[in-house]
């Protein structure tokens, strides 16, 4: 199955059965016969049929997020394997973007420390790629692609934001019901950490139905772009606001929050790490640390 759901990601990501099935090295009628079989061993429609124009279903987009950057591991791990280096390192520096750390990594570093006593870790939290120069980190995490030479950059989780407000705002304001009623609420805009600053809208998508909100973003009278401070905000001034799951999950837990339209999700962030190719034995600990504490919040 996991070899379908391969063949599915790089399908998604060419939307087209010919460029695929090109791409992959194989037959088109074979590419078909394989997404077919893969549709009925998890018993979900994947692809919309009968349409000339490529689409996937909810299911299938669930899935695609879910595995679409395992082709890009795989590759790494055999990349690894083939320009194996032992070389050890007692200091290990990383660049590692303020918002993917904060719930994802923080957390668990002692975990890390306490189970690698022989190195030591110098960790630098930036927002902004001024702050990633690799003369001196060995491995960078950021919200967007790095083009290094000489250096490989992959994907390595996507975060999806997810509205939730407090039970105090509930009480005072109500919840919308509708999507379309999110425009008449308090609610926290987003600001980009790049110089662009905000976007002027912000899309909201079902996480099962083919339907999308556009929601005007300039109109928000407050905007922020880190996480960890939009939810102290939310939380302290009552307002319904987006943050990852990840972020908020101790005060769902304890009914501090609560979610609003929960069908619905949006802006979307992927992340990226970067580091050597021939990288060494202290620089992979550190890789599979960060994929068990991206594995925690799932």
């Amino acid at each position: 199955m996991l070899d379908d759901i391969l063949l599915f990601t790089e399908l998604v990501e060419y939307k087209n059965f010919s460029k695929a099935a090109i791409n992959l090295n194989i037959s088109q009628s074979t590419l078909s016969k394989r997404i077919a079989n893969l549709e009925k061993e998890l018993k979900l429609t994947l692809i919309v049929h009968h349409t000339r124009k490529f689409e996937i279903t909810a299911d299938g987009e669930i899935l695609y997020q879910k595995f679409k950057h395992l082709r890009q591991y795989l590759k790494y791990n055999v990349d690894v394997l083939k320009n194996k280096n032992t070389d050890f390192k007692t200091t290990l520096k990383v660049s590692i973007s303020t918002s993917f750390a904060y719930d994802l990594i923080c957390p668990y570093m002692h975990e890390f420390l306490e189970q690698n006593p022989q190195i030591s870790v110098q960790l630098f939290f930036q927002h902004d790629q001024t702050h990633t120069v690799f003369d001196y980190f060995d491995i960078a995490i950021t919200n967007y692609p790095l083009k290094v030479n000489g250096y490989d950059c992959f994907p390595i989780s996507t975060e999806l934001a997810y509205l939730y407000c407090t039970p105090r705002y509930k009480e005072k304001y109500g919840i919308p019901e509708h999507i379309h009623e999110l425009e008449q609420h308090r609610f926290i805009g987003v600001m980009s950490n790049s110089p662009i600053g905000a976007p002027k809208t912000l899309t909201f998508r079902h996480r099962y139905k083919n339907h999308e909100f556009i929601y005007n973003n300039i109109a928000t009278q407050l905007k922020v772009n880190l996480p960890a401070h939009m939810k102290k905000i939310g939380m302290t001034g009552d307002y319904i606001f987006g943050n990852w799951k990840s972020v908020c999950v101790d005060e769902l837990a304890k009914g501090e929050l609560i979610p609003v339209l929960e069908d619905y999700e949006t802006y979307q962030t992927d992340f990226y790490l970067t580091v050597l190719p021939e990288h060494g034995t202290t620089e992979r600990k550190f890789i599979e640390f960060v994929r068990h504490c991206i594995n925690k919040s799932l």
